[in-house]
């Protein structure tokens, strides 16, 4: 039962995700930190790069394979995002806290953002003097999938993190200017660590009793951070009595997209 395990009630929830989100609310993780939308929003959106599916330099793969001999070993790492929010922690860092800031125009942009706690930027890539197999810039191509290349006019600009423009620069060498972007500097709340670290806990307890609820954890684990990446909100959905229905039209009749009959005809949804 997750309100005796966990003090929160499934029932005020539609997803896990916003059940998981419900949680690290509950649990402080967000204090100090600030819901972003508008242009901010817009912008560190097109730094988010998911999770990638890949062969080596986005080729076939052709595997030999002998009978009683391995020649390829099947790795599946575990909870690896749960892990890496624990990690966080360690790493001195967290949920950026405070809002956004531009990163003023008169500085040298470099310079300025080594004493930041996070940043957001916009970077023209002049080249990249490491390839590797698995490069770690990309960008869409014509038929919108996302590739990963080591081909700098390619990537000639692109929006990207903090951390993952350090590792560019650490594991690829790359030359770049930065053109635009955010700022935060009121340090992290890293109290997401702590939280993931006993849940994490608390499942593998659960799993070695065999109780179900040990799925539970693993699903709040694993959706953590999706209310985090939401994508830009452009409508909502209202039920209007059917009473109150034709002065609603008439007010919002240039706002509405759509509109049918719910409840047995009581509601308009």
């Amino acid at each position: 039962n997750m309100l005796l395990e966990l003090d929160i009630d499934v029932d005020d929830y539609i997803s896990i995700a916003s059940l998981a989100d419900g949680l690290l609310r509950n649990k402080k993780c967000y204090d100090g930190c600030y819901e972003i939308s508008g242009l901010a929003r817009r912008f560190i959106q097109k730094t988010l790069v998911g999770g990638r599916t890949m062969m080596r330099n986005n080729n076939k793969q052709k595997i030999l394979y002998k009978k009683n001999k391995k020649f390829v070993e099947a790795l599946d790492a575990n909870s690896l995002y749960p892990s890496a929010q624990v990690r966080l922690k360690t790493d001195g860092q967290g949920f950026l806290k405070g809002i956004p800031k531009p990163i003023p125009n008169n500085v040298d942009k470099k310079e300025f953002l080594k004493g930041v706690s996070g940043y957001f930027v916009k970077i023209k890539v002049l080249e990249i003097r490491k390839h590797r197999d698995f490069p770690l810039l990309s960008y869409f191509d014509d038929k919108g999938t996302r590739v990963f290349t080591n081909n700098a006019k390619h990537v000639e600009t692109t929006y990207i993190d903090w951390i993952a423009l350090e590792d560019a620069v650490k594991f690829q060498d790359i030359k770049y200017e930065i053109i635009e972007g955010y700022y935060f500097d009121d340090g992290f709340n890293n109290k997401i660590s702590d939280t993931i670290q006993k849940l994490y806990d608390e499942r593998l307890k659960y799993k070695k009793l065999k109780n179900p609820i040990e799925k539970v954890y693993k699903l709040i684990l694993n959706s953590s951070y999706g209310k985090t990446a939401l994508k830009e909100i452009d409508h909502d959905t209202k039920y209007i009595s059917k009473t109150k229905w034709k002065d609603y039209k008439d007010r919002y009749h240039n706002w509405i997209i759509e509109a049918c009959y719910c409840d047995n005809g009581n509601k308009i949804r």
